[in-house]
């Protein structure tokens, strides 16, 4: 077993968890706002984006092959979106933009598939 891959891993699983925590953190205060100020009741999407983070975050830490899966969908629905944008809609890419979105698309596919490279390495 390749400890320096399975360690990369973790580390990713922890930051994962790690944002997990601030999404929570953020979705407690926004709840603690509402009821203070008497605010409309709103049903917001950090307690969604928290369980997304908290679920892949476990997954990784355990070296789970379903957890690596669930970290692309994010990286492959923004490839979508992109690509719908620039194709379908005929808009051009902006430079100094279109080098920020093409250099976050890499980042969000190129730690998976870096991870898939570890592939014999994760357990189901």
């Amino acid at each position: 077993m390749n400890t320096k891959g399975s360690e990369f891993i973790r580390r990713i699983g922890l930051l994962m968890l790690f944002g997990a925590g601030f999404l929570l953190f953020l979705f407690v205060v926004k709840i603690r706002s509402l009821i203070h100020y008497q605010g409309p009741p709103s049903r917001s999407l950090l307690l969604s984006i928290f369980l997304y983070c908290a679920i892949i975050g476990v997954g990784l830490l355990r070296l789970k092959r379903w957890a690596v899966i669930l970290l692309f969908l994010p990286g492959i629905l923004f490839v979508l979106i992109m690509v719908y944008g620039i194709i379908a809609l005929k808009q051009p890419l902006p430079m100094p933009e279109g080098l920020f979105s093409i250099s976050f698309i890499v980042v969000i596919l190129g730690i998976p598939a870096i991870m898939l490279r570890l592939w014999k390495e994760l357990n189901w």
